[in-house]
């Protein structure tokens, strides 16, 4: 599995998809509606703030699914000095004021384990952005959830 995961990775590398290092992934929330959708945060993201694209490179909407943002071998806009090595997660929801729900959670699980996998890092290289930035992102309820999950992938639990 390890060398199909590799194999993976390399021809990913060749085909232009990933041409750099990745070593933390930053979990955020949307601090919107449930029902925002990947291209209403593009739209904040390009029209709003004048990037050239979504910052996060995947984003878990209001119905578990888990979307593509800014393609994965480009630099996010998401965690001021953090972006060139890191991949950026955000689910949607303001998480200040409401719980993610179970399908968020467990697909923001799988897709975290994969890229985890995938990129040969461990779970202590997860983090929200609260922890790189004075900011309430990922939201308290979403950080108790990520801090779970932490814990449990860590063998902690």
């Amino acid at each position: 599995m390890i060398c199909y995961l590799l194999a993976q990775r390399y021809l990913a590398t060749l085909s232009g998809r990933l041409m750099r290092q990745i070593h933390r992934i930053i979990v955020h929330h949307s601090a919107s509606p449930l029902s925002t959708t990947v291209d209403d945060i593009r739209d904040w993201h390009v029209h709003n703030n004048g990037w050239s694209d979504i910052g996060y490179h995947y984003i878990v909407l209001g119905d578990g699914t888990v979307a593509e943002g800014r393609p994965i071998g480009k630099i996010g806009a998401h965690t001021k000095g953090q972006n060139r090595y890191s991949i950026g997660i955000c689910v949607v929801g303001n998480f200040e004021n409401i719980t993610p729900t179970p399908k968020q959670v467990k697909m923001l699980e799988w897709k975290i384990n994969e890229l985890c996998i995938e990129y040969g890092i461990g779970w202590d290289a997860v983090s929200a952005h609260r922890d790189w930035a004075n900011t309430l992102c990922c939201g308290e309820n979403l950080y108790k959830v990520l801090l779970q999950l932490k814990r449990k992938r860590s063998g902690l639990a």
